[in-house]
């Protein structure tokens, strides 16, 4: 599902990367495996101002807030809302990179 991963292209290359993607449980009524990746749909991105990182934010009801290399795909941090947020909508990087906010 492409919703649910971050693509890195490449210019000089034509190659991509990809941050995120792959299998994961999905139970929709037990615990989601979603450690190293979005499990739903994206609904915010955000570019750090020196673009070395990016954050991705998705929807559902424990929704998951990843921070990524924007060059190599490679994970910073991960963080959930609590149960009951229903998706974070937006987010958005400090001037300096040093914080992040999301709004859900």
């Amino acid at each position: 599902m492409t919703a649910c991963l971050g693509v890195i292209l490449d210019h000089n290359s034509n190659t991509q990367k990809f941050f995120g993607g792959g299998e994961v449980n999905d139970e929709r009524r037990g615990e989601q495996n979603d450690h190293d990746m979005h499990n739903d749909d994206i609904l915010g991105l955000e570019i750090s101002p020196d673009r070395s990182f990016a954050v991705t934010c998705q929807r559902g009801p424990k929704p998951t807030c990843f921070s990524w290399d924007a060059a190599t795909g490679e994970k910073k941090m991960r963080f959930t809302l609590p149960k009951g947020s229903r998706g974070i909508n937006c987010c958005s990087i400090s001037g300096d990179g040093k914080y992040m906010a999301c709004v859900d």
